[in-house]
């Protein structure tokens, strides 16, 4: 499974200038043409694919949850086993403290690359080519299509735990 960023613009936005801001922080503005995302009330205008290589995967947006739920998983298993809590949390202690520390590496990457977004959205939006924009991390083949919007304060805490397949909105100035 792959993961994938798409960037959501208002049809008033100037794309031109938004690609410009993109492809000075090495990012790549591409119209979507998924139909499988098209077909749920969005048109290729308003959707855009950042991706420069082959996915997005690593990327510093919704670290925080994907740690998260990989624990929720892990004791969702332990406890349909019939294990106590003091085994699952001395489970999860060994189990874990190596992936943090695998982890402390990636986190480090995953914040700097948290950092580039929080400024390129802060561009795009202080550009005035546009007033909104809204991100969506997706992992293909396992989440839901688009079915939420959610306001956003733009901030790094709020990109390291975004959500996989909602729509999050930043506005110009916090409105």
């Amino acid at each position: 499974m792959c993961t994938f960023i798409t960037i959501l613009l208002p049809k008033t936005a100037n794309v031109e200038r938004l690609c410009e801001i993109a492809d000075a922080a090495d990012r790549l503005l591409d119209p979507c043409t998924d139909r499988n995302i098209t077909g749920h009330g969005f048109t290729p205008n308003e959707l855009t694919y950042t991706t420069c290589g082959h996915c997005d995967c690593g990327t510093g947006l919704g670290q925080a949850r994907q740690i998260d739920a990989g624990k929720a998983k892990d004791i969702a298993k332990a406890k349909k086993k019939g294990w106590s809590e003091r085994r699952i949390e001395r489970w999860l202690e060994q189990r874990w403290a190596a992936a943090m520390q695998r982890e402390a590496s990636n986190a480090r990457a995953a914040e700097a690359d948290a950092a580039t977004w929080l400024e390129l959205i802060g561009n795009w939006l202080d550009s005035g080519a546009t007033d909104r924009v809204g991100v969506r991390v997706a992992d293909v083949g396992s989440d839901p299509y688009p079915d939420r919007r959610e306001p956003a304060a733009l901030d790094k805490q709020t990109l390291c735990a975004l959500e996989s397949g909602v729509i999050y909105e930043f506005r110009a100035n916090g409105d």
